[in-house]
């Protein structure tokens, strides 16, 4: 991350399965963050900037909402 620029784009894209029968259909937040370290000894990385409200108290930040449906 030390080399991205502003107005660069970053893409990274991976398929996850989100939820099965068992969960319920509708509206989640979808949120990132970054982890430094590796396994077992990551954390996650301190939020700098985000846009107000955006960051949670686990130091991810606010994407949107997605439907499960």
């Amino acid at each position: 991350t030390s080399y991205w620029q502003e107005g660069d784009y970053i893409v990274d894209r991976f398929t996850v399965e989100a939820g099965d029968s068992t969960h319920q259909l509708g509206s989640y937040d979808l949120r990132v963050g970054f982890f430094t370290g590796s396994n077992p000894t990551w954390r996650n990385m301190k939020v700098s900037q985000a846009p107000p409200g955006s960051a949670d108290s686990n130091d991810r930040v606010r994407l949107g909402p997605i439907q499960l449906r």
